[in-house]
């Protein structure tokens, strides 16, 4: 198959292209690390492919209208099963 018919079967399987995809992987990913773990936000934006911690920040804030700091702080508040990524 050439590219656009993989690309346009991608999209419709997914509902969103490759690139969102991938982008949503890495978010999630991310979103876990930081309610679950302990483990620091500038390792967590490696991980993800942010070599630039304030970029992984800003994207992050954009991405789930809440900052890493936040998040981590009120997972420390309410230690329920409410972290889930959806």
């Amino acid at each position: 198959a050439n590219k656009s018919m993989l690309k346009q079967l991608f999209k419709q399987h997914y509902q969103c292209g490759a690139y969102e995809f991938h982008l949503s992987l890495r978010m999630n990913y991310a979103y876990a690390q930081i309610a679950q773990t302990e483990v620091p936000f500038k390792e967590i934006a490696l991980d993800v492919g942010y070599a630039n911690y304030q970029a992984f920040v800003k994207y992050f804030k954009k991405y789930y209208n809440i900052l890493p700091t936040e998040l981590r702080n009120h997972g420390q508040r309410s230690k329920k099963s409410d972290t889930e990524v959806y």
